[in-house]
């Protein structure tokens, strides 16, 4: 379970022209390409810093609609990038309303974050707020999720083999990316894989000594060589009819 150290900054948020009305958790953008500035009081220094919205939608003549977000930090340095929403009439909607904004690591503090609006429409949100996120405790961190890994590895033609063992019940991430052909075995008992890290395969396992074997079939290869099989033996069985012998009947009725 994350635990978060860092704390929530004060920040007062202004439009930097009159294309932007900005109410208590409404933006209206009235015209493209608009932004509004977030002053920052950042009395954190040293760490990574969001921009944080909940409750977030967005009403506008676009179905997927960018918003670009900059950071000015306190030494001068900037950060930019964007994020994105896509609403429920869109082909692939992004079906969330959260989100958490990297903005970046800095050594002395964010100053400024401009949020320009590519396109007219009605932004909103139930909170909006700017994180700072100390990184002191980054390399203890990763020291501890390196603790048990998966030891003699055998990797071979679709199959990956190994073992590990646990004082504590814990998700075993493996970069394996993650695909329905993969088929996971602990301990001769087939599992299912879970997706991790977006792209990942991960196994939940229990404490103890635990075997694990993954084996790769290409989904519907099966299916697909019986297809085949089908079609080889309805030519064949083509060919041989068309060769067959003409009989005495046969060529009268022609």
């Amino acid at each position: 379970t994350p635990v978060l150290h860092g704390s929530e900054l004060e920040y007062r948020m202004v439009s930097t022209d009159e294309n932007v009305q900005i109410q208590e958790n409404t933006i209206t953008v009235l015209e493209a390409n608009s932004s509004v500035v977030l002053q920052v009081t950042d009395h954190a220094g040293a760490g990574e810093k969001y921009l944080c919205l909940s409750g977030y939608d967005c009403q506008a003549s676009a179905q997927q609609v960018y918003v670009e977000v900059a950071a000015r930090m306190a030494d001068g340095s900037t950060d930019s990038t964007s994020f994105y929403f896509e609403s429920d009439e869109s082909q692939w909607p992004t079906n969330r309303d959260t989100y958490a904004v990297n903005l970046g690591c800095s050594e002395s503090g964010v100053e400024e974050i401009t949020l320009t609006f590519p396109k007219k429409g009605l932004y909103s949100f139930d909170r909006l707020y700017v994180w700072s996120q100390p990184v002191d405790s980054y390399a203890e961190n990763i020291r501890a999720l390196r603790e048990d890994v998966l030891e003699n590895e055998e990797i071979g033609v679709n199959t990956v083999k190994g073992t590990i063992d646990l004082a504590r019940e814990k998700i075993l991430l493996l970069n394996v990316p993650y695909d329905g052909g993969w088929k996971a075995y602990v301990d001769g008992k087939e599992q299912d894989i879970l997706k991790a890290n977006y792209m990942f395969s991960a196994l939940p396992l229990s404490a103890g000594h635990h075997e694990i074997v993954l084996r790769y079939c290409t989904p519907m290869r099966n299916m697909g060589t019986a297809v085949s099989l089908c079609g080889l033996l309805l030519l064949l069985g083509i060919i041989l009819w068309k060769r067959r012998p003409v009989s005495e009947a046969d060529g009268a009725m022609k």
